[in-house]
């Protein structure tokens, strides 16, 4: 009886097994699918140029890949494959390179979670919303993700600060020169590099952007379609020691400008967090409280 118990057990197993592998290969299929559609659809792109050009393109790796030590090469992008890079590269850190098969035109990038971003490229979601943003995007979702070819080629200790994960994939860009890296500069412009808000911004950026900008004339009509166009919230401003009414700006940013305020956050803060402000108003010193929403009182 007990030989018999065991072969039913033996038998169920066997059938969620392969109940399991058809599960696999029906997705496996339909990803493939998705894929192959999507290499025949026309991108987003306003230039196609970006991805399409006939332009001799100086991508560097393919001439100079017999003298890198790179650490692993992928062209196995089924979910077995999928499988493989998960297993080897979750939660480590490092720099990756996409190779388009076709044209040799490539992409350096970096992640403190190499396997999650890589797996992105393998979404079709993924690719169809930012095929418009993005060249290697774009590039995908024109040649398909199994006409490319991934390469690790390094992983960095966890230990290592994000600036020398960025400092590393600059070193890639500087060596290989990926086309589908439309910026120039990698390091995203946040925090001290910032070219508005950063101090450690350099001299050649803030001359491009001076130019840009000198000479720039709006007309009224640019104007008012700004202002029309904005998410304005009204500021009420009155006296904090009497709690009477001075006046009324049409949004946070305009009051700042009329009050001679470097930066609309000073007054962004202290509304509806009773924190006074000291303003200059017509050359008198008041100490003032913004409101977003009007008071009734009988000071008006």
């Amino acid at each position: 009886m007990s030989t018999i118990s065991q072969l039913g057990y033996f038998l169920i197993l066997i059938s969620i097994i392969i109940f399991i592998l058809i599960i696999d290969t029906i997705i496996d299929f339909k990803f493939n699918m998705l894929q192959v559609i999507s290499a025949n659809s026309v991108p987003f792109f306003k230039n196609s140029n970006i991805i399409d050009s006939n332009e001799d393109f100086k991508d560097k790796f393919l001439d100079i890949k017999s003298s890198i030590n790179y650490l692993d090469k992928y062209n196995d992008f089924s979910y077995k494959g999928r499988t493989i890079i998960k297993q080897k590269y979750f939660k480590l850190q490092g720099i990756y390179l996409w190779i388009n098969n076709f044209n040799n035109r490539s992409y350096v990038g970096k992640s403190v979670n190499l396997y999650l971003r890589i797996s992105k490229y393998f979404s079709f979601n993924y690719i169809d919303t930012t095929k418009s943003k993005m060249a290697i995007c774009g590039a995908i979702s024109k040649y398909n993700i199994n006409n490319f070819t991934l390469y690790i080629l390094e992983t960095i200790d966890k230990e290592k600060s994000k600036e020398y994960l960025s400092e590393r994939e600059n070193f890639w860009y500087d060596l290989i020169k990926p086309s589908y890296n439309i910026q120039s500069i990698l390091q995203p412009f946040t925090g001290s590099n910032h070219y508005r808000f950063g101090k450690n911004v350099p001299e050649d950026i803030k001359l491009k952007i001076s130019n840009k900008l000198k000479n720039r004339i709006l007309s009224e009509e640019v104007k008012i379609n700004h202002m029309i166009g904005a998410k304005r919230k009204s500021v009420y401003c009155y006296d904090f020691d009497t709690g009477k009414y001075l006046m009324e700006f049409d949004g946070i940013r305009i009051a700042a400008r009329a009050l001679n305020l470097k930066d609309s956050f000073y007054i962004r803060y202290r509304i509806d967090k009773n924190k006074p402000l000291n303003v200059t108003i017509d050359n008198l010193k008041n100490k003032m409280l913004f409101k977003s929403n009007k008071i009734n009182n009988d000071n008006e």
